[in-house]
């Protein structure tokens, strides 16, 4: 099996939903190569979408400057409420993304509509009549049981969260706009924080776990398009948090308390990220801890350049991590680097392809964990210091983000959750539902999920 995927977390995430997608919007006649659409959840698209509805093409009007009018006959009306038929304007050929139909042929069109009353369509808006009527359908009944042991947050049409049981059954949705990029447990596990992309804007969402219900949110003050790679909840009750943030090159790392939001620390070119109640900060030659309260730097330990998907081990005695190789014959694999804090040393373990994407955890003092991300190997390891010798490992592992608990690996990508328990497997999937799902949080605590809608 052949993936390969962006190297960065944010970069995975934006990758997804900003991918060019021909396999859900179908064209009739073959898509046009000068017009991009952007695809992804046919149940998202459905949901930021004015009207839909399945029928076909009657008539159009070419009004000479570049747009037309066409009429369709609507045969079922998924989402607006359209009888009859109806008018959309659109650019008036595919290479400007304009409608490619055939007169009378069966499509599915999505409509968004803006001043005037107009309604808008087009190359892009249009999707398989049978995979419109299938996202019109509502989310599948919750099929789980027992307490909520994951929570799954991502972008689900009318949903953006899922709660699951052991087993990855679902338990629930947390309903609401927008796209999931990470998510924290409060300590108490009773409140989560989710860190959402929505309207150009970066939010912190804090729910209640029992119910999914929105409790508080907070948009962050920064600008437009913000990339939110990180957060964390710091209290029982989800006032005090904090998220890692990036853009233009910056990386900014806010402390939210009640409605305040200031930024405790930004640079250029360094990655943050959050380990329980720690922040963490990496240049290109050190790790340090961040005080979020002054935004001093303590440092940890020096790096070799060109480390990326760190971890910090609990006794801050090692930092482990991958350094990437490339992907052209004559250059070094990937390989794991676990350094040692005190003085420096460090071991290596190669790996047997150019993984570009990936996490490392630390199971115990003495254990490291690389998980791969979604390159041209898929194969796991747990290795044991010192000298970095493989105890373990297993194939089959694909994710955006993913997380261990209690001695087994959890993760999530591209609408699947992935489960293996250490040290040798095997890996079990789960398809969940849709194909969007960017990261993965654990449920410690025991929290019955009720009163969700």
């Amino acid at each position: 099996m052949h993936r390969v995927m962006p190297r960065h977390r944010n970069s995975l995430r934006l990758a997804l939903v900003l991918i060019v997608s021909f396999s859900v919007f179908a064209f009739a006649d073959g898509p046009a190569h000068a017009c991009s659409c952007a695809g992804g959840d046919p149940r998202d698209a459905l949901h930021a979408a004015d009207a839909a509805f399945v029928g076909a093409l009657r008539s159009w009007d070419d009004l000479g400057d570049g747009t037309t009018i066409y009429t369709f006959s609507v045969r079922r009306s998924i989402k607006g409420g359209l009888r009859g038929s109806v008018d959309v304007e659109s650019a008036t050929d595919g290479a400007t993304c304009g409608f490619e139909v055939k007169a009378g042929r069966r499509i599915g069109i999505l409509l968004h509509r803006q001043g005037g009353g107009v309604w808008y369509g087009g190359l892009c808006t249009q999707i398989d009549p049978d995979v419109l009527i299938t996202a019109g359908q509502p989310l599948p009944a919750s099929d789980g049981e027992g307490p909520v042991r994951l929570i799954v947050g991502g972008n689900f049409g009318e949903a953006r969260v899922l709660a699951l049981d052991g087993v990855g059954r679902t338990l629930g949705y947390g309903y609401g706009d927008g796209v999931v990029l990470a998510v924290s447990m409060c300590p108490a596990m009773t409140r989560f924080v989710e860190a959402v992309s929505l309207n150009r804007t970066g939010w912190l969402v804090v729910r209640d776990t029992a119910t999914l219900e929105v409790v508080r949110e907070v948009s962050l003050i920064t600008g437009r398009f913000p990339s939110i790679d990180e957060v964390s909840c710091l209290t029982d009750d989800g006032e005090l948090l904090a998220a890692a943030e990036s853009r233009r090159g910056i990386t900014s790392v806010h402390v939210v308390r009640g409605p305040r939001d200031r930024v405790a620390f930004a640079a250029k070119h360094v990655r943050a990220w959050f380990q329980g109640d720690r922040a963490y900060v990496a240049s290109g030659s050190s790790v340090a801890r961040l005080q979020l309260w002054g935004g001093s730097l303590e440092p940890v330990a020096q790096i070799p350049a060109g480390l990326g998907s760190i971890e910090v081990s609990r006794d801050e005695g090692h930092v482990g991590g991958v350094r990437y190789g490339g992907s052209m014959r004559g250059n070094p694999p990937s390989e794991v680097v676990v350094v040692r804090s005190a003085d420096g040393s460090v071991d290596s373990f190669a790996l047997r392809g150019w993984n570009d994407s990936g996490d490392v955890h630390w199971l115990d003092e003495r254990h490291v964990v690389y998980l791969p991300g979604g390159a041209d190997d898929d194969r796991a390891h747990v290795l044991s210091l010192p000298g970095l010798v493989r105890a373990g490992g297993f194939r089959g592992w694909y994710t955006a983000t993913s997380t261990i608990v209690h001695g087994c690996a959890r993760g999530v990508g591209w609408g699947t959750l992935f489960t293996a328990c250490l040290p040798d497997g095997p890996v079990r999937t789960r398809r969940l539902v849709g194909p969007e799902t960017f990261t993965v949080t654990s449920v410690s605590g025991h929290v019955t999920l009720a009163g969700a809608r």
